[in-house]
């Protein structure tokens, strides 16, 4: 019974996180999130995938981390 709660409380939660990068992110912003910390690919693997350079893959990220740290401090 307690590990069914805490499946429901991190399944909460996760819904939550992904409904709030939703809210911030653009949907090739939401991707690129999704393919490297959720799933592990490299940034050479997602600039394929998408088709963008590893470089701009790894730009993106940095932007994207700086605008989630950003409105996490508002």
């Amino acid at each position: 019974r307690q590990r069914q709660m805490c499946k429901e409380t991190g399944y909460y939660v996760q819904a939550e996180w992904n409904a709030f990068l939703e809210q911030i992110f653009s949907m090739q912003e939401l991707l690129i999130w999704k393919f490297y910390y959720e799933n592990g690919f490299s940034c050479a693997e997602i600039g394929e995938k998408i088709g963008i350079s590893e470089s701009n893959t790894k730009v993106k990220l940095f932007r994207m981390r700086q605008k989630l740290k950003s409105c996490m401090e508002e």
